[in-house]
């Protein structure tokens, strides 16, 4: 009887556990991921649309959401990026639910490098 429900009890919570996924993509809105314009995605889209990742690798696109402000201030700045990695602790209905934001740095140099 105790083996039961030991084993009720790991089963019930396996369900309630949540998962770590990890996604990498361009961060775009869903209005340019339909149209297929990453490159030429204008600001005023990012203004009106929800966010989205789409990741090259499954064809597909997540939207994503976040409620820290670091993260969202994260978001902002990968906007229009590709190799974003966004960690998530759960997806539901093919949204992730961001906490924490992975982005290559942009390399600063001289812009004029070789003009003069």
């Amino acid at each position: 009887m105790k083996k039961l429900l030991l084993i009720f009890l790991l089963a019930v919570s396996s369900l309630f556990a949540t998962t770590s996924t990890v996604k990498k993509g361009f961060l775009t809105t869903k209005t340019c991921a339909d149209q297929g314009t990453f490159v030429d995605c204008n600001l005023e889209s990012y203004k009106t649309n929800d966010l989205v990742l789409f990741v090259h690798e499954e064809g597909k696109y997540y939207k994503v959401k976040a409620k820290e402000a670091k993260v969202v201030a994260r978001l902002d700045k990968a906007f229009s990026r590709n190799d974003i990695t966004l960690h998530t602790n759960s997806t539901s209905n093919d949204t992730l639910h961001v906490n924490k934001v992975e982005m290559a740095e942009i390399k600063k140099g001289p812009i004029f490098k070789g003009c003069l």
